[in-house]
């Protein structure tokens, strides 16, 4: 048997990844408790910071949503070149403006807006899933 290539490995991780960002968007369809403990470990779930959809709460806050939407986006988009060369300062860049975010709205110094968590929960997402990729996938020296 012939050991897989690092472009098929590359590719099942891409896929398992987007799948994993789409979990919480897909969940909503399903009004399961099981579902909500599960990702209890990982967001506070708050009513109010959390979407709803079709009547049902996502199982996640919106900023999680966006965070897993932008994992998704990373593990489906081909490397781009800034992102291996830049890539720590744009994903420190993106997580100080999440924590910006957190910080300013948890102050009430503004209200809170489900599009702008979302947003910066997707770009932080989005250049972490991106940043792994491009330094996962080096040319192969033949």
């Amino acid at each position: 048997m012939r050991p897989r290539s690092s472009f098929q490995v590359s590719y099942s991780i891409r896929a398992l990844l987007a799948l994993v960002g789409a979990v919480p968007w897909l969940l909503v369809a399903f009004d399961s408790s099981l579902f909500h403990q599960f990702f209890n470990s990982f967001c506070h779930q708050l009513s109010e910071r959390s979407l709803t959809i079709h009547g049902k709460q996502m199982a996640v806050c919106s900023r999680c949503a966006g965070i897993y939407a932008g994992i998704a986006l990373g593990a489906i988009t081909p490397p781009l070149g800034f992102i291996k060369r830049y890539g720590q300062v744009v994903i420190w860049m993106a997580l100080t403006i999440v924590a910006l975010d957190f910080a300013i709205q948890n102050l009430v110094l503004h209200s809170m807006n489900h599009a702008f968590r979302i947003i910066t929960g997707a770009m932080a997402g989005w250049m972490v899933s991106a940043f792994l990729f491009s330094s996962l996938e080096t040319p192969s020296k033949s």
